[in-house]
């Protein structure tokens, strides 16, 4: 298999959680974000937001990082509201900022705990955030 990197996924009310684990290549990644977006649509015109949870992510090839800037140049969901990304470490999230620089065009925020990040994406507070 040419994929690297697993990820999973479940929905909890209105907000999908990915979870990233271990080095991701192109194909991993963009099986991924196929899910991503796949996930995204199952919500029609509802709102829904996204939290990605890269805390057991080791890390990316170059490749992966483009394929996740094209991702974030390319939707146009206007029911998705935000979109939280968890990181083990303020290092791999500058190194995603860095390589990622479509991330800035859209409501995302970096997390280093779960529980912040998904209180953040609460329905109640997205008058909050920044």
């Amino acid at each position: 298999m040419l994929e690297h990197g697993t990820f999973s996924y479940q929905v909890q009310d209105t907000i999908i959680v990915f979870t990233l684990v271990g080095d991701f290549n192109e194909y991993g990644m963009q099986a991924c974000l196929n899910a991503e977006k796949e996930a995204i649509e199952s919500f029609g015109n509802k709102p829904c937001s996204l939290l990605v949870d890269c805390s057991r992510a080791t890390g990316a090839t170059p490749e992966a990082h483009q394929a996740i800037d094209s991702f974030y140049r390319d939707i146009r969901y206007e029911n998705l509201t935000a979109i939280a990304l968890v990181y083990a470490s303020e290092l791999l999230a500058r190194i995603e900022e860095r390589c990622i620089p479509e991330m800035k065009n859209h409501r995302v925020k970096s997390f280093f705990d779960l529980t912040t990040a998904l209180s953040w994406l609460q329905p109640d507070t997205a008058l909050q955030r920044s």
